[in-house]
């Protein structure tokens, strides 16, 4: 696929151009098992640019790594995000053998689907990628999708188009800044509230099909929806201090073995953690530290333990701190929690 103009790592570049080597895939291997310390469950994601253009090193890495974490006594998952246009027979055959359920990247409709992702050769890759979820159900039928919403694309529209392609679980996220290329979200026109505006009513329509699915008992097990955990950490009163687990219990690593916060930060050298050949994990880091409670905007907020104080790829780029949201994805998500509270309120 083309560079689309939304790509956060650069067409898959992330500032250095390259695939990952043997050597360097197997030093994270190492990496990983080393500095997991007594965690038992641990889990590397296969992601890009498009992992399957390096089909034979993963299947490499997902035999030492099995071999790797059986003997570290630990349990080890993997997990793989994929544009769906490279699927043969032998990717499928090795994703099922190994238990890798597959998040594929489509962009919903054939016309948002062919501007967003068109192949090297300029052709759109909707009639291609469609061809290739009907294998992906065939093997996997609580298929997951991962839209972007870029520019007019109109999220109903979006969710439609995913439902039509057959996936069962879709997440449907608005584009961020492009910090490669310094891009900075400008203070909201009114264009950007109107599109918030339909961004919250498209949230509050999902989370009035989550509730409508947990009242007929017809919520799919397999895939629940991120709307679930929030119900659930309601229920148990837990405190989400994090968003995420970036640079805690969840980092990327570049293709020359350098350690990111998290896949998308990787190629930005300012917040560059270590190398797998010499970086060691120990004492708390500064991620570890910044909870919502230490942040000036979150600290006061009332869905601070339900938000975690967002994205920081996402703050980063729209406020310049990795620890500071916008006040514009504060009201999508206030507008969310909401609802969700309202939801919460009525289960018996």
């Amino acid at each position: 696929v083309r560079k689309n103009p939304y790509c956060y790592g650069e067409g898959g570049e992330y500032s250095e151009a390259g695939m990952m080597e043997r050597d360097t895939a197997f030093t994270a291997v190492d990496w990983l098992i080393e500095n997991s310390f007594n965690e038992p469950n641990i889990e590397i994601g296969f992601f890009g640019g498009e992992p399957l253009l390096n089909f034979r090193l993963m299947q490499k890495v997902t035999a030492y790594a099995r071999e790797r974490a059986a003997a570290a006594e630990k349990r080890i998952a993997f997990s793989l995000t994929t544009n769906g246009t490279l699927l043969t027979d032998t990717i499928l055959d090795f994703l099922a053998a190994e238990d890798i359920n597959p998040m594929i990247s489509y962009d919903g409709p054939a016309d948002y689907q062919d501007r967003q992702r068109p192949l090297l050769s300029g052709e759109g890759s909707h009639a291609r990628v469609s061809a290739n979820l009907a294998k992906f159900k065939s093997v996997f039928p609580h298929l997951r999708g991962r839209a972007t919403l870029h520019g007019d694309g109109d999220p109903f529209e979006v969710q439609k188009g995913m439902e039509e392609a057959g996936f069962t679980t879709c997440i449907v996220a608005k584009a961020s800044p492009v910090l490669a290329r310094g891009e900075r979200q400008p203070e909201p026109s009114p264009a950007d509230t109107a599109k918030s505006d339909r961004m919250i009513a498209f949230t509050r329509y999902k989370i009035e099909r989550v509730f409508e699915a947990v009242k007929q008992r017809t919520l799919a097990e397999e895939n629940p929806p991120s709307l679930i955990a929030d119900l659930k950490r309601m229920a148990k009163r837990e405190r989400k201090l994090h968003a995420c687990g970036a640079g805690k219990d969840l980092l990327g690593a570049s293709a020359s073995g350098d350690i990111y916060p998290c896949h998308r930060f990787v190629g930005l050298k300012e917040l560059r953690i270590g190398n797998v050949g010499e970086y060691q994990a120990g004492a708390p880091i500064d991620y570890h530290r910044a909870t919502v409670d230490t942040s000036p905007i979150c600290g006061t907020c009332w869905a601070r333990y339900l938000c975690g104080g967002g994205c920081m790829y996402e703050n980063k780029a729209m406020t310049g701190d990795l620890h500071i949201p916008s006040r514009a994805e504060c009201r999508e998500k206030l507008a969310a929690f909401e609802d969700i509270a309202q939801v919460y309120a009525q289960l018996n």
